[in-house]
């Protein structure tokens, strides 16, 4: 069974996602800040992560950066989910996302998302 964890200040969004990937078969982890979203990365160890850009106590942007410069969770791959628009979407590449998607999501175009990121591996 794959781990997603779902880094996002909203718990409303969490939630919601929370149930719809437990629903899908996926285990969920879940973290609501910059600062609190490395260390459960590292206990954790999620197969996939979907990150938020805008949270409190460390950016999206400073969580990817933190993550890459870590042996033990460079090699995960990222999904980023924000209400940000596609300006954003080459920046996040840049740093290290494997895709982009835009809030409000539809819950299964996510699911569908993370399962091709599982077959191809990233």
């Amino acid at each position: 069974m794959s781990k997603i964890l779902l880094i996002d200040d909203d718990s409303d969004l969490l939630r919601l996602l929370r149930r719809k990937l437990l629903a899908a078969g996926f285990e969920v982890a879940l973290a609501q800040d910059g600062f609190s979203a490395v260390r459960v990365a590292r206990k954790e160890a999620p197969d996939v992560v979907v990150l938020d850009l805008g949270l409190p106590a460390g950016s999206g942007f400073e969580v990817m950066e933190r993550m890459r410069q870590n042996m033990e969770l460079n090699h995960i791959p990222i999904v980023v989910l924000t209400g940000r628009d596609e300006g954003f979407e080459e920046r996040t590449r840049e740093a290290g996302a494997v895709a982009f998607l835009r809030k409000p999501v539809d819950p299964d175009r996510l699911i569908g998302q993370l399962e091709s990121i599982l077959r191809t591996g990233g």
